[in-house]
């Protein structure tokens, strides 16, 4: 009921009026069933088992993996895995025992990391995070105003109560947006203000993709120019559904959605004013870097994002007053001192919310902004005269972000126990507490709000028997890399192979590493190979004594312990060298040529010549890494040459095509040129020698290598008429550049070379056609230097 009065009640009166459900919180604490103790602690001889963290192989091993593990004369190590669960014939408990646990629970779990990977665990831990959620101010789970898209577990309720204050002066009546007497008219400035509220929340789960929510809101605000001073708002209610996207283990996005029926009291009477009745409708986002399975992977931060929309008729709830002529009525809107205390927006609002809260054990800070951003859908027409007359802005003339109504909050939340949940938080407005619109709820430069929540857990605990798994004989494990010599570089997958056992093997991983699986004391041999490594061998001996500091799990499941014998395996490498395997044959006709000389010559300049069988075919062995020529010379064919890069123990197949040798020679070695009679082909407009012309350079090459008088030739590039004089140079160049590169190939040493392009300055003839410019598109090779003669 929106309920004006004249009379101004003590502050200390109104506010224990307004706090006088918190007495019932202890009422239902004591009301709610306490859980069972603890187990007790285990002996003293009991501790947390530990494991190896790696990647090797799983550690699980059935009774007779563990009798094929024994050496010989070793004896056999039954098993029997069980749980009370499975039992009794109930596999749920076994696989997923969440409803017995609390928070303590909890605690422990996030601090037992030899038993985070099970997947009961982790559901057990994260049903106790999920006890923690608690109420809105409006009902729906998450921070203060910003909801989350989850909620609590199935089967649990959540009751909360929170009270505000804020006392402050110069807030609604100030130089910048004044007051002003209803009766004579005068200006008034600095105001006197209390506000006091109290909200009482409940929300459910009762299924794992719903929530239902309810709240009662209460507020009793007085101003010194307000008339009446004091106003209060008591018994407004809100009720609504969430619905959200339940998340499996290490998904971090969950979404969902929200509807919300706000239910508003008429002014002056008592009972619901249906013409005030609103809606809303939000859009929920969450981001849980905590939702991971492994402990070690778990950030304990959590952000949340809303978006919705308002249908906000609060401001039905005084039609009649506003359009009704005096006596009987105002004639006219509200004051804002009026429309703040009752808490009423003339449109509808986007409502966009935005929070981060970090997930401590005991103290869980938040922060969190909110803002609603107005939207006229009731058509609402705002007079700017009128609404300055009162110290008023219209939504038209002055829609600012400073004018809309934001703010940020930043709050704590404390769990001291199972259940119990305190809550302090501050308000500060970041809009809308200086500039007013007469269409919307002013906002308080700042609110303190202190809350009590309180989680009721329905799923009663179940006593978890201790089952003890086996005879509790520690299971014993060989960890161990693989690593090279001499640098003790890992080796992926080398395969691990038990000498002198018919059990598999195993292959180290990619960082070399490699785990057995449970084996009976005793010495193990393991023959390792690794390609491009010698085979070696490692061995091990697994005691039968255990360490004192090793001793079985001590959680709800009594598991053996682990021994874990560690190993190192290194092997020597093979030689680096490689295998060149190869075929001779004809360039023209693709047919073997048999019985050819082929020589390949390594990086030290060290020679090895056979000849290729009468299929054509060759190979050698062991050549070092670095660079390998190999040169081939058959009858009646040109000499070719051809370059290979050896790469440590990789071996290279090879197939060399011979061009046959012309009857007439292409080449004709005079004192001062070795004259062409068929001319170097290159690409056009390119410096890419054509296949064509590979003969003809082999040709060149044998020439230059039966005249070693000849000490230097200079490879000329010219060119025709056609095209850019100084283009034509470059190409020229590059393409005696190219031909130099192919002889210093085939075995022409490089400093019996020079190579320069000349474009089109020395033309052989005239290029007044096609015929002569193809006569001038020419490779020449000048001696420019002989050992027998001077030039």
């Amino acid at each position: 009921m929106h309920k004006p009065q004249h009379l101004r009640p003590g502050l200390l009166t109104s506010l224990v009026g307004l706090l006088a459900p918190l007495l019932l919180v202890p009422q239902l604490a004591a009301a709610q069933e306490q859980p069972p103790p603890p187990p007790p602690p285990p002996p003293a001889d009991e501790g947390q088992g530990y494991g190896w963290e790696g990647s090797g192989e799983a550690s699980g091993q059935t009774s007779a993996e563990a009798n094929a593990a024994a050496p010989p004369g070793a004896g056999a190590q039954g098993r029997t895995e069980t749980t009370a669960a499975e039992r009794a014939g109930d596999p749920t408990l076994s696989s997923r025992a969440l409803a017995d646990t609390t928070f303590e629970d909890a605690a422990d779990l996030r601090d037992d990391a030899g038993r985070f990977g099970d997947d009961d665990d982790f559901e057990r831990w994260r049903r106790a995070e999920a006890l923690r959620a608690h109420n809105s101010l409006r009902g729906s789970t998450g921070l203060m105003r910003v909801r989350e898209a989850a909620s609590g577990p199935v089967g649990s309720f959540r009751i909360g109560l929170y009270g505000g204050l804020y006392s402050g002066s110069d807030f609604l009546c100030t130089n910048a947006a004044p007051c002003f007497d209803r009766s004579s008219g005068d200006r008034l400035i600095g105001d006197d203000v209390s506000r006091m509220a109290a909200n009482f929340t409940v929300s459910a789960t009762p299924w794992p993709f719903l929530e239902a929510f309810f709240g009662v809101h209460n507020a009793s605000t007085s101003n010194s120019f307000g008339r009446p001073q004091l106003l209060q708002v008591l018994g407004d209610a809100n009720l609504g559904v969430k619905v959200f996207q339940p998340t499996e283990a290490d998904e971090i996005f969950s979404y969902g959605g929200e509807a919300e029926l706000l239910l508003l009291n008429g002014t002056g009477g008592v009972g619901l004013d249906g013409g005030g009745t609103s809606f809303a409708l939000r859009a929920l986002g969450t981001a849980d870097l905590s939702n991971r399975r492994r402990k070690e992977d778990r950030i304990p931060i959590r952000a949340h994002a809303n978006l919705g929309y308002l249908f906000d008729n609060s401001a039905q709830v005084v039609k009649d007053l506003e359009t009704t002529a005096p006596p009987d009525g105002r004639g006219q809107p509200i004051e804002r001192v009026e429309r703040f205390g009752l808490g009423l927006s003339r449109v509808d609002s986007f409502q966009i919310g935005l929070g981060v809260e970090y997930l401590a054990d005991i103290f869980r800070p938040f922060v969190e902004w909110t803002i609603d951003v107005p939207v006229n859908r009731q058509g609402y027409v705002c007079n700017i005269d009128s609404a300055a007359r009162r110290g008023d802005r219209c939504l038209g003339e002055y829609g600012r972000l400073s004018a809309m109504p934001s703010r940020v909050s930043l709050g704590t939340r404390v769990h001291p126990w199972q259940g119990l949940a305190l809550t302090a938080a501050l308000d500060v407005a970041t809009g809308g507490s200086s500039r007013f619109l007469e269409e919307m709820t002013p906002e308080l430069p700042y609110v303190v709000w202190l809350g009590v929540a309180y989680t009721v857990d329905t799923q009663p605990p179940r006593e978890i028997e201790r089952v003890v798994v086996g005879d509790l004989e520690p299971r014993r494990y060989v960890e161990g890399r693989v690593l090279g010599n001499p640098e003790g570089e890992p080796l992926p997958d080398a395969i691990l192979r038990y000498d002198g056992l018919d059990r598999t093997g195993m292959v180290a991983n990619s960082a070399g590493a490699f785990r057995t699986d449970a084996l009976a004391p005793g010495r193990y041999t393991f023959v390792v190979t690794a390609e491009g490594y010698k085979e070696g061998r490692c061995e091990v001996e697994i005691p039968s004594d255990v360490p004192d500091d090793i001793t079985a799990d001590s959680g709800d499941v009594m598991r053996p312990a682990e021994v874990i014998v560690p190993v190192e395996c290194k092997l020597d490498p093979l030689p680096k060298v490689a295998t060149i395997t190869g075929l001779l044959v004809d360039a023209a006709t693709g047919e073997p040529i048999p019985h050819a000389a082929v020589k390949v010559t390594d990086k030290l300049g060290r020679e090895l010549e056979l000849i290729a069988d009468e299929t054509g075919a060759f190979q050698f062995r062991n050549v070092p890494f670095g660079r390998a020529t190999v040169t081939a010379t058959g009858s009646g064919y040109l000499t070719t040459v051809a370059h290979f890069d050896i790469q440590s123990r990789k071996d290279i197949e090879a197939r060399l095509s011979l061009n046959e040798r012309p009857e007439q020679p292409n080449v004709e070695v005079t004192d001062k040129e070795l004259k062409l009679k068929r001319q170097v082909h290159f690409l056009y407009d390119s410096a890419e020698i054509l296949p064509d012309s590979l003969s003809i350079l082999e040709e060149i090459a044998e020439a230059l290598k039966a005249h070693p008088e000849i000490d230097r030739v200079e490879i000329q590039g010219h060119t025709d008429n056609t095209g850019q004089p100084d283009y034509n140079r470059q190409l020229s160049h590059r393409r005696a550049e190219a031909v130099k590169t192919s002889l210093v190939k085939l075995g022409i040493p490089e400093n019996r070379l020079t190579a320069k392009g000349y474009g089109p300055d020395k033309p052989l003839v005239p290029n007044t056609n096609d015929a002569n410019r193809a006569r001038n598109r020419r490779v020449q090779l000048i001696v420019v230097k002989r050992s027998d003669t001077d030039l």
